[in-house]
């Protein structure tokens, strides 16, 4: 899917569903690029809201039709930001905390 000469793709982890911007993935799940709910989250984050809090690899929970982000990072369909990348989401990270994250989990946000 294209939105604004973005290259965007649906992805889904537990039973929630969100769109990565491919463009906002950084090195080591660093920045917000999955729109959840109005809401910018990291992989990780992402996991996390969706029930998934205990897997040690987003790249195996996210999914994109069917298929894991690990296999489409491993054939190279896909690509994070080289680890010297000083763009602000491999820079800053996500501006939620922890303690947002448990909040939008339980209380839906």
């Amino acid at each position: 899917m294209y939105r604004d000469g973005e290259v965007i793709l649906e992805v889904e982890c537990g039973g929630n569903k969100g769109l990565l911007y491919l463009s906002r993935l950084c090195q080591g799940s660093k920045g917000p690029c999955i729109l959840f709910k109005d809401t910018w989250l990291t992989p990780n984050e992402f996991q996390y809201v969706s029930g998934r809090e205990t897997a040690k690899d987003w790249k195996r929970s996210i999914r994109h039709h069917g298929k894991s982000m690990k296999l489409l990072l491993a054939k190279g369909v896909l690509s994070v930001h080289p680890p010297v990348c000083d763009c602000s989401g491999c820079r800053i990270g996500s501006p939620l905390m922890n303690d947002d994250v448990t909040e939008f989990n339980f209380e839906g946000k």
